[in-house]
Order: C-alpha cells, then structure tokens, then sequence
C-alpha cells in the first residue's frame, strides 16, 4: 500500500509529482543560483530520507543547480555549506534521478 509524504508544504500521493516537482526546480534554477526557500523547504524535507542525512546537511546554507563537472550533459543539484569560518564550500552533488529513486524507493515512501 502507498502512503503519502509530506515535503515543505505540500502532501504528494505519487513519485511522480515528486519527481516533477524536482526536475522544475533543477531545470528552472539558473547555474549556481540560490535555491529559493519554499523549494530548500521542499528538497531538506525530502533529502531527509537519505540514510546520511545529518552528515549531508552539516553546516548547511543553500541548495543550488548546476551542470555536473564530469558530465556537462547533465544538471546536478549541489549542497552549499558553511564551515565555522564562514567560509563557503560546495560539499555535495547528487543526480537528479539518482536523488529520486534512491531516497524515495528505497522503502520509506512506499509501504
């Protein structure tokens, strides 16, 4: 049986509205933008599901999009973080399908 989940402010039934919403949020942030706050709202809640989630989020500042360094063909979202002297550093990407379907299938969404 499939349970909803909660992600910033809206409750989602199916994977793929979720996954929807992510691709809009990577598509439509331009390189290394700020990710605004109601989509950051969307995309903690839904990296909460990652099994390293605290060390992920450590020092935490923004979320941004960009293409991915080795694979100019495909877009990553990317962690941005701030280490006790302010001084900023991009610790952590993740694919955008691999971000889906690793956080999503792996049994917390689907019951």
């Amino acid at each position: 049986m499939r349970n909803s989940v909660t992600l910033g402010e809206e409750v989602y039934a199916e994977v793929s509205k979720i996954r929807a919403r992510s691709r809009n949020i990577l598509m439509s942030t331009k390189d290394w933008e700020r990710i605004n706050e109601e989509d950051k709202s969307f995309l903690l809640d839904l990296l909460k599901f990652h099994h390293n989630y605290d060390e992920k989020v450590k020092n935490f500042d923004y979320f941004t999009a960009a293409a991915h360094s080795s694979h100019s063909y495909s877009r990553c979202f990317y962690i941005v973080s701030i280490d006790e002297n302010k001084t900023k550093s991009v610790n952590y990407y993740f694919f955008y399908y691999f971000f889906i379907i690793f956080f999503l299938t792996l049994g917390r969404f689907y019951k």
